[in-house]
C-alpha cells in the first residue's frame, strides 16, 4: 500500500543575498550629424535714406565793386573810397597815407588785409582783394607825370602824380580825386631778382623807380585789379 503524502509547509526560509550589480554597458555610438537645415530667406533691403539738403550758401559774402568811369578824366572817383585809372585799370585806395608805414614783408600783409569798412572803403572788398603795385605798374602810374616834368627839382614840388584829367600835375585838393600822397618813397610787390633781401620801390619826389633793403620803412599804398 503506498504511502499517503502530506502537504504539509514549513516556515518561509530567510531571503538569500541580493546579487551584485552589474557592469555598466558601454556608450553607444554617436548619431549621424542632421541634414543642414534651409536657408533662411534674405531680409529686404532697408530703404534709402533722403539725400541731405544742400549747403545754404554763406550769408554775407559779396564781391568788390568794379572800376569806375566817366568820358572825361583819367582817375576816376567811384564814391566807395576807390579811385580807377583808366590808363593801367588798376583800382587804387582813395586815401594814400591811411595804412601805416612799416617794413615790406609788414606791408604786404596789410595791403593784404584791407577790406571794405577800413580807410573809408564801401566797395565791398574783402581780405585778400588788395596788394601792393608791382614795379611795372608804378612805373605806368608816374610815366605820364614825368613827361609833364611834374618831379622835385629842389622845390616843394608835389608828388609825381598827374591831376584827375591827366593834363597837370598833381597838386593836394585840388583836381585830384586822391587825398593823403605825399612826396616820398612807397613800396612795390617787386623783388629785386640778383639781391632777394632788396624791394623796388616808387620815389614819388623825383618820378623814379628805386630799391631799398627789405626791412626799411616805407609807404603803403594798396591796389587792387589791374589791366583789362
Amino acid at each position: 500500500e503506498t504511502p499517503a503524502h502530506w502537504d504539509i509547509q514549513g516556515p518561509p526560509g530567510t531571503n538569500g543575498t541580493n546579487g551584485t550589480n552589474g557592469t555598466n554597458g558601454t556608450n553607444g555610438a554617436t548619431g549621424a550629424t542632421g541634414a543642414t537645415g534651409a536657408t533662411g530667406a534674405t531680409g529686404a533691403t532697408g530703404a534709402t535714406g533722403a539725400a541731405g539738403a544742400n549747403g545754404v550758401d554763406g550769408q554775407g559774402a559779396t564781391r568788390a565793386d568794379g572800376p569806375c568811369f566817366d568820358n572825361a578824366n583819367r582817375y576816376v572817383n567811384c564814391l566807395n573810397g576807390t579811385v580807377t585809372d583808366t590808363v593801367t585799370g588798376l583800382i587804387w585806395l582813395q586815401q594814400a597815407d591811411c595804412l601805416p608805414n612799416g617794413a615790406w614783408d609788414e606791408a604786404n600783409q596789410a595791403a593784404a588785409g584791407l577790406a571794405t569798412g577800413a580807410c573809408g572803403l564801401t566797395d565791398g572788398s574783402s581780405a585778400g582783394d588788395w596788394r601792393l603795385p608791382t614795379q611795372e605798374e608804378w612805373s605806368a602810374t608816374i610815366a605820364r607825370a614825368v613827361a609833364r616834368g611834374c618831379t622835385d627839382q629842389g622845390g616843394s614840388v608835389p608828388p609825381s602824380l598827374t591831376n584827375d584829367a591827366g593834363t597837370a600835375c598833381y597838386f593836394i585838393g585840388s583836381d585830384s580825386s586822391f587825398a593823403g600822397v605825399a612826396s616820398d618813397d612807397y613800396w612795390s610787390s617787386s623783388t629785386n631778382e640778383a639781391n632777394p633781401s632788396i624791394a623796388l620801390n616808387v620815389d614819388l619826389s623825383f618820378g623814379f623807380i628805386s630799391t631799398d633793403f627789405k626791412d626799411s620803412s616805407l609807404r603803403v599804398w594798396p591796389v587792387r585789379g589791374g589791366p583789362r
